[in-house]
């Protein structure tokens, strides 16, 4: 009789482990999935600065916020520089709220370079020292991306 209570314990603690570890690996690919998508969407608005940006409409992409923007509609139009630029920056917004939760951006010039910044709330706090955002929170994560536009 003992044996078998021995027995049903290993099993309850081994499947308690196992759930754990489940629970574990499952919050992981979640933060994985968003610091991907934050790669992406940061790459995305450099390589979009980095065809579009003039010193004429430049200060169109320091934009901050944490929703998205409306812009021009250039589907069917042709559209200036400038409106090109805000479409870029209201197109990239939305992607931006839609993928990550409780996003937040920023994106600044320095001299030539076009720094982006991007928060959200995760999982686990990442180690990015070099975050334009002060005071990130424990469950916030925040990637910077930098690139020569100009």
């Amino acid at each position: 009789m003992i044996e078998v209570i021995i027995s049903l314990l290993l099993v309850t603690v081994s499947a308690l482990g196992i759930l754990a570890l489940n629970a574990h690996s499952t919050r992981e690919v979640a933060h994985l999935k968003f610091q991907n998508q934050a790669e992406a969407l940061g790459q995305q608005l450099l390589m979009r600065a980095s065809i579009n940006a003039n010193t004429a409409n430049r200060d169109v992409y320091a934009v901050s916020g944490n929703t998205a923007l409306q812009g021009p509609n250039c589907m069917n139009a042709t559209c200036s520089d400038n409106e090109i630029a805000n479409k870029d920056i209201a197109d990239w917004t939305q992607e931006l709220t839609d993928a990550l939760p409780n996003s937040s951006y920023q994106a600044q010039w320095n001299q030539d370079n076009l720094i982006v910044a991007i928060k959200w709330q995760g999982i686990a706090k990442s180690n990015n020292t070099n975050c334009l955002f002060d005071n990130l929170q424990p469950n916030e994560s925040c990637r910077t991306y930098v690139r020569k536009i100009l």
